[in-house]
């Protein structure tokens, strides 16, 4: 006499609505064996909606002082950030110089840390315990004419979202 076996799975679908959403569906997928006929029974959940949250695991707020950033292979190390039209070498933010930044991200993030130093800007100055205000001061170093400059900007999701876009657009284009 065979004995009836059953397995189950959780079945997660996830279907994509957009850069500021998804929605998640769960449900259990019991599979059980009576001789050789296999019974398959899907149960779904409702579907469970929510936004992406502009806040990070950490709780750090998801926001940026800049609308692009780029690392060029020939210059490690020195990012070049986009305010408005214009590109700019990133010196330091808030006073800290970007390598003190790039230190402290390698050391908590491990592999990763170029991406949080990219997008979770916010939690990396935190972990330094120099967590940014509403705006930032910016050292950037002008790449046409190598002047040093000083710029204040807003932190803002809407700078972040754009950075966003613009990285992961850039990384399908290649």
């Amino acid at each position: 006499m065979r004995r009836a076996r059953t397995d189950l799975l959780a079945v997660l679908t996830i279907v994509a609505g957009g850069a500021i959403g998804f929605s998640l569906s769960f449900g259990f997928l019991a599979l059980s064996r009576s001789g050789d006929v296999p019974l398959v029974t899907l149960e779904p959940a409702a579907p469970l909606l929510f936004q992406i949250s502009n806040v990070t695991t950490g709780g750090f707020a998801r926001l940026a002082p800049y609308e692009g950033i780029v690392w060029p292979e020939n210059t490690p190390g020195q990012p070049q950030v986009l305010l408005g039209s214009d590109w700019f070498q990133l010196t330091s933010v808030d006073g800290a110089a970007v390598t003190e930044i790039i230190a402290h991200a390698r050391a908590a993030f491990g592999p990763i840390w170029q991406k949080r130093f990219d997008e979770d800007l916010v939690e990396v100055l935190g972990g330094m315990g120099s967590p940014p205000g509403e705006s930032v001061l910016l050292g950037l170093r002008d790449l046409e004419t190598g002047e040093a400059l000083v710029r204040i900007a807003a932190m803002s999701s809407e700078s972040r979202d754009a950075l966003y876009q613009a990285k992961y657009t850039r990384e399908v284009l290649r």
